[in-house]
């Protein structure tokens, strides 16, 4: 359902007939809604193939003639790091790679005219993994929401485990781009760690996938596979920092052309802030706000706010807002109260200049990648 930008919609709970459960097929282990067919493939609990009806390809699928390469995607990967100083900081030389395939249980939870599920359970010596893998009707991407008791140990005489999460899209020549502070960088898919914000992508300008997290920020994409990282058993300076009971939720996005065209930007950010939804009594007439509002609404959709608060020295509202995919242009602000006066500030809240007020609306001119301070000054 459409939610306006910065404000709220109002939904009415009514009596209705009883909607009979749908039956869960146990083989084959399918999600399936209008964008996406994805198969769980039964022995390793990992990603068979993703299908996109919108434009009839495959967005990944495994080759099982190829024993050494399957290329299965959700793949849980073990990676051993070799003894050496500073652990928690660095990532040390990798021994070995162990691909957790086996001893996983899938069970197919839900199907329904909203959302459906299928869980996955596996054991890796003395940690637990469980992931609910889910699509949501009117949702183009696929949510993993992941909860590891994570009980490995680990010091300076014994290779220490590192969890990875791999995925391997069929793309041609591709590039892989990083969301950063404010941004985004391109850097070359040789395999090397680099940090990330809410998404990485990989696109060949034709196609690509975008994972979305919520909170790692570890990631290495070598030719066409994408790893996030998900724990580590660092020893120093902390013994043992990781060990205990963590929760996570990533998200593969696959979207034609490449990730601006494809809003990744906008995605990432929808994904970590999620609408809220409050319960109320009806007050029948008594309401003074209509069902549905805005707040604050920018054009166009490179433009992204990412602040919104009172100011440090008055009642003035003051956002924030910047060019999230490099193209600048012009900006269109429309508050959905009274502004009496916008002005540009510098970081620290000082004006600057003063902007143009029309049928209650202004426009920000942004170069490429630029951030801008506004304050609103209320009526």
């Amino acid at each position: 359902a459409e939610v306006p930008s910065l404000g709220y919609s109002t939904y009415y709970l009514v009596e209705g007939g009883r909607r009979e459960p749908v039956p869960v097929d146990k083989e084959p282990m399918t999600l399936e809604n209008e964008f996406f067919k994805v198969e769980i493939d039964h022995d390793s609990g990992a990603i068979s193939s993703v299908y996109d009806k919108k434009t009839g390809r495959f967005v990944t699928k495994a080759f099982r003639h190829e024993a050494t390469r399957p290329e299965f995607s959700n793949l849980f990967q073990v990676l051993y790091e070799a003894p050496h100083g500073m652990s928690a900081w660095i990532i040390g030389p990798i021994t070995k790679i162990k691909n957790l395939l086996t001893g996983v249980e899938v069970e197919p939870v839900r199907k329904g005219p909203v959302m459906s599920k299928i869980r996955t359970s596996r054991k890796f010596r003395n940690s637990i993994i469980t992931q609910e893998i889910l699509l949501y009707a009117g949702v183009p991407r696929i949510d993993f929401n992941t909860m590891i008791e994570w009980q490995e140990a680990s010091d300076e005489f014994t290779d220490a485990p590192m969890l990875k999460v791999s995925f391997s899209p069929i793309l041609g020549s591709s590039v892989a781009t990083f969301e950063i502070p404010f941004g985004s960088v391109s850097r070359v898919a040789d395999g090397r760690e680099f940090p990330a914000l809410r998404w990485v992508d990989l696109s060949d300008g034709e196609y690509g996938v975008s994972l979305l997290n919520d909170c790692k920020y570890g990631f290495d994409v070598n030719g066409n596979t994408i790893r996030m990282t998900i724990l580590r058993t660092s020893y120093s300076p902390d013994p043992n920092p990781d060990q205990g009971h963590h929760e996570l939720k990533y998200s593969l996005y696959p979207h034609s052309e490449d990730w601006k065209k494809a809003l990744t930007f906008r995605r990432g950010y929808e994904f970590n802030h999620p609408l809220e939804t409050v319960i109320v009594e009806s007050r029948g007439s008594q309401g003074k706000l209509p069902e549905e509002a805005s707040f604050l609404r920018i054009k166009p959709e490179n433009v992204v706010l990412s602040c919104l608060k009172l100011a440090e020295d008055s009642d003035n509202i003051v956002i924030r807002i910047y060019d999230a995919a490099g193209e600048g242009g012009e900006a269109e602000i429309i508050p959905g109260f009274r502004v009496m006066e916008a002005s540009e500030n510098d970081l620290l809240e000082r004006d600057l200049s003063k902007f143009k007020i029309q049928d209650g609306a202004f426009k920000v001119k942004l170069g490429p990648w630029e951030i801008k301070t506004i304050r609103l000054k209320k009526d």
